[in-house]
């Protein structure tokens, strides 16, 4: 049988010597790269371990609010100063400051408004917008004139110690609302520094 295999050229020689060192090579480069594996995967694992366990734990710091207190000069211009340390209840060791500004003219002048017309809401109007000028709201009283008609004129009185730089500028106020305005000076004093009966708007 071997004399017809050697005299058979279409059957292949087998060398069974290098397939089983070629088998046993492939065998060894298997395992090694398992090995390279297993190796880069505890590097990696031991690197994230160590850099977790060395961070610092960082505690969070709370900044401590300051106050501040306002004080108002006497020219009217606030100004504002920091606040001493609070105590351990959180209340200030120092009591706050508040000077008030001096009062204005229009704040100390006394006006009593008089609803000439009849209509309703006439006197309130106006001390509305006397308000909104910059008299003071406590100085300002709202009434009914004791004679009215819904075509009166409008009219001023005032007394002596109503402040003069101020009548101009109230009669230019009373000429934007009314068709007409008459104004006169009292020689006497009154309960007020000025009377105003409202009259016809405009």
């Amino acid at each position: 049988m071997s004399e017809s295999m050697e005299n058979n050229p279409s059957l292949p020689s087998i060398n069974l010597e290098s397939s089983k060192t070629s088998d046993s090579y492939e065998i060894n480069v298997n395992v090694l790269i398992i090995i390279v594996v297993v190796l880069v995967l505890l590097g990696v694992g031991f690197f994230f371990w160590r850099s977790r366990s060395a961070s610092p734990t960082v505690s969070p710091v709370t900044p401590t609010p300051t106050q501040e207190l306002v004080t108002v000069a006497p020219t009217g211009v606030v100004t504002s100063t920091p606040s001493p340390t609070t105590g351990a209840k959180g209340s200030p060791t120092a009591t706050p400051k508040v000077t008030s500004a001096a009062a204005t003219p229009k704040q100390k002048a006394t006006i009593n408004v008089l609803n000439g017309t009849a209509a309703t809401g006439d006197a309130a109007f106006l001390r509305s917008k006397l308000v909104a000028d910059g008299y003071s709201a406590d100085n300002v009283k709202a009434g009914n004139a004791s004679s009215t008609s819904a075509e009166a004129n409008t009219e001023v009185v005032f007394y002596p110690s109503f402040p003069a730089e101020l009548k101009i500028d109230l009669v230019s106020l009373l000429n934007t609302l009314y068709a007409s305005v008459s104004s006169t000076i009292s020689s006497s004093s009154g309960d007020y520094d000025v009377v105003i009966t409202t009259g016809k708007k405009k």
